[in-house]
């Protein structure tokens, strides 16, 4: 194994090992980046924008003014779809539209929506009072009345706001990965939700994109690194639903080139059903890393298949 990856490994700390081979992998069938030493560049960046992230304290909302005139032109229309990724500043971006005076729906999957029931509790609206103050309502994913929740809430004023790279729907009694759709981004393709949209198209709602590509993440409200794109409408639902799914992940890639360090998800990617990229763009030697320190076990960073190796001089060490 080459010499400054050997070096980097030395400076991985053990419980790390395992995290950041599935990264690697995730990043080479994403952006076709070869395995050097940039994954581990790439990685810590990564890792460390995610802990700025979580140490944003947004409990009471955004305060603080911003200037973001296609976000307040979309904001204050009637109910639409905003889309977003867990990229760059995400947890502020439903704030923004919040800031403007409008509520906003969020959809959330139920492994999160405790947690995040109790940290924004001060933010929250009361179903029940459609004459209160702006606010939060969150919903989950997996609920069998989403759908219903959604054109409630809409109907009420409120605009939606959904996550693309989720992997959490409503459907019952199919497994997750039968929900998921593959989609093209940059060198690889990834499962992802298409549900939205139809409940977009079927509630006759506008599509908006936002992504937050703000490097300093505590700054991202302030509105100057917001990308709104709003997606062509189309009176086939089905051809709606495939083209903007199309056109969501081929901006979302433009952003996810410039910054990929700031995609959160190429830390659990693969949890949600392996990405896949072409066999060409991938040397032999570089598949197999090891999982942990004692190195008697690799990733075929590829396949995603675990193996007993036995011989750490396997890797080539």
């Amino acid at each position: 194994m080459d010499r400054q990856i050997t070096e980097h490994y030395g400076r991985l700390p053990g419980e790390c090992w395992e995290e950041f081979a599935h990264f690697s992998a995730n990043l080479q069938h994403i952006l076709g980046i070869p395995f050097s030493v940039r994954h581990f560049q790439e990685y810590t960046a990564c890792r460390t924008y995610a802990k700025m992230q979580a140490g944003l304290d947004l409990r009471a909302g955004i305060t603080l003014p911003f200037a973001d005139r296609d976000l307040a032109r979309l904001a204050t229309g009637r109910p639409a779809m905003f889309v977003s990724f867990h990229f760059g500043s995400y947890r502020s971006v439903p704030l923004r539209i919040l800031a403007l005076g409008r509520s906003v729906c969020v959809v959330l999957s139920r492994e999160v929506m405790a947690k995040y029931s109790r940290y924004y509790s001060s933010l929250l609206v009361d179903p029940g009072d459609p004459d209160g103050p702006p606010g939060l309502l969150l919903v989950e994913a997996e609920d069998p009345s989403l759908f219903f929740k959604l054109r409630s809430a809409t109907r009420r004023g409120m605009h939606a706001f959904v996550y693309a790279d989720g992997a959490r729907g409503a459907k019952v009694g199919a497994k997750e990965k039968e929900k998921l759709i593959s989609v093209e981004l940059l060198k690889g393709r990834l499962g992802a939700m298409s549900g939205y949209l139809d409940f977009a198209h079927l509630l006759g709602l506008g599509v908006h994109l936002l992504l937050d590509s703000a490097l300093q993440p505590q700054l991202g409200f302030q509105g100057k690194q917001l990308l709104t794109r709003s997606l062509p409408w189309h009176s086939d639902r089905k051809r709606f639903a495939e083209s903007s799914l199309v056109e969501i992940f081929r901006c979302f890639g433009r952003s996810l080139c410039k910054f990929p360090h700031i995609w959160e998800s190429l830390l659990y990617l693969h949890r949600q059903g392996v990405p896949t990229s072409a066999l060409a763009g991938w040397k032999a030697e570089d598949r197999l890393v090891p999982l942990d320190p004692t190195m008697h076990w690799g990733l075929d960073r590829y396949t995603y298949r675990r193996y007993v190796v036995g011989d750490p001089a396997s890797f080539g060490w």
